[in-house]
């Protein structure tokens, strides 16, 4: 969490490094980019985290305080997307639900459902794949709101080295095509989105065994027996 000098709001900084895509040609390699500041500038939902501004890493300090990312050299190829900090995210409830062992209000879930599908729905439209849909990339804002953040190409280059290095807790949630093949559509973004949704519910991840790092081959191997706990929820 940084904060916005000129705004003087809380937000979140990401930081995308142009060295680690491949794209194949400058060509190439310059649609992406602009893809990717085009992603960060889609914001006019209610649904979606607020974009604030991006820059070089080395203006960080110019516009920025309460970083502790180390500015690079210009040139250095280092981008910096700044959103609106929307609060708490759907992990962290998560997480404080699980140890308390207290399930969601359904109520609470349906508005989160339908909020959830609408912003999709809104990226979909827009030609966006979110790619990176999990709690920890929904927000949830004062009013107890959803609101998506990290989405798109510029969340995947930053999560390419813990892809790289097997971290299963950032993968748990890739459909079983773009785990085999890379392939990532807007059906990847609908497959991750009902995990999240299961783990609301139930309050464990349907294929993911995360404090164990085990993540099960969904195409070739039944999922685990989740205990479910009596709740009151409607069919």
């Amino acid at each position: 969490t940084v904060r916005h000098k000129a705004s003087q709001r809380l937000c979140t900084l990401r930081v995308v490094h142009w060295e680690r895509l491949h794209a194949g040609s400058d060509e190439l390699t310059d649609a992406i980019k602009g893809h990717v500041l085009a992603e960060a500038a889609l914001t006019e939902h209610p649904n979606l985290a607020t974009f604030v501004e991006c820059f070089g890493a080395e203006d960080v300090d110019a516009h920025l305080t309460g970083s502790n990312h180390q500015s690079e050299p210009a040139g250095a190829g280092c981008m910096c997307i700044v959103t609106a900090n929307e609060g708490t995210t759907l992990e962290r409830i998560i997480r404080a639900n699980q140890e308390k062992g207290e399930t969601l209000d359904e109520d609470r879930l349906w508005k989160w459902v339908h909020q959830a599908i609408v912003a999709l729905g809104h990226l979909h439209a827009n030609g966006v794949v979110h790619r990176n849909l999990c709690p920890a990339s929904i927000f949830v804002d004062g009013n107890d709101d959803i609101k998506f953040g990290h989405f798109g190409v510029a969340s995947m280059l930053t999560k390419m080295q813990s892809i790289e290095q097997n971290n299963v807790a950032s993968v748990c949630y890739m459909s079983p095509e773009t785990m085999h093949d890379g392939r990532v559509d807007a059906k990847s973004d609908i497959w991750a989105l009902g995990c999240v949704l299961h783990e609301l519910i139930t309050l464990a991840h349907p294929f993911c065994l995360k404090e164990d790092l085990v993540l099960y081959d969904v195409q070739s191997n039944a999922p685990p027996k989740i205990l479910k706990k009596e709740h009151d929820y409607s069919w």
